[in-house]
């Protein structure tokens, strides 16, 4: 079984208990919470552009700084990762392909668009110094294309709607929805129901769960 659904699994689990208001919530059972989701769709959720119409003051603004939004970079948004790639002359042949970045704090990782929500990945890597300048590489010489890897092993947490059927995914970087659940409209009248809302009662599982996801 491949890394990406083990990691569909463990995000699966938590989408019963965060569709559930706080009023519902029974003490944590980490064991209990969902099902078992591969093969089936992914749950319907609130976008991140639905949820910026309410939210476009006080999140909107700083969203697209933050390292979550940030797990899938675009070249033309990061001009000190281009730089990256014009350093090394060996990426030559390849360079014009590289649209997408994937890390920029110890390492990058080259993507490229191929078709609805599915990444290449370059075997090359550049290693990051202090200055966040490339130190070392990794196959610079022998840089070539993989169109499963990013879907195996990425996808599960550097983007959102990871279909396990396709393995497509339906928006790179990390959408509100990775974080906060599947959010019922009604959540305007009571922010509690939201998952790391100020509001929702704190639950020291459920909140390393949801960050585990991708943290350990």
């Amino acid at each position: 079984m491949t890394e990406v659904v083990h990691r569909i699994l463990r995000f699966s689990l938590l989408v019963v208990a965060f569709s559930l208001p706080a009023s519902a919530q029974k003490p944590a059972n980490p064991a209990a919470w969902g099902t078992n989701h591969a093969g089936q769709q992914v749950p319907e959720y609130v976008h991140g552009d639905e949820c910026l119409f309410c939210h476009r003051f006080n999140i909107g603004p700083g969203w697209q700084k933050n390292a979550h939004a940030l797990t899938v970079r675009q070249a033309e948004d990061a001009p000190e990762l281009t730089a990256i790639v014009a350093s090394q002359p060996a990426l030559g042949a390849v360079s014009a392909q590289i649209d997408y970045f994937l890390g920029s704090r110890h390492r990058v990782r080259f993507l490229h668009k191929e078709g609805y929500g599915k990444f290449e990945l370059l075997n090359t890597q550049a290693i990051l110094g202090p200055d966040h300048k490339a130190q070392s590489w990794v196959n610079p010489e022998k840089a070539a294309w993989s169109k499963a890897q990013f879907a195996n092993r990425c996808a599960g947490c550097h983007s959102t709607g990871v279909d396990p059927q396709t393995r497509q995914f339906s928006a790179f970087g990390l959408d509100c929805y990775t974080c906060h659940g599947v959010v019922s409209l009604e959540h305007t009248k009571d922010t509690s129901v939201i998952w790391l809302s100020k509001k929702h009662a704190p639950n020291t599982l459920a909140v390393t769960s949801i960050c585990a996801q991708c943290h350990l």
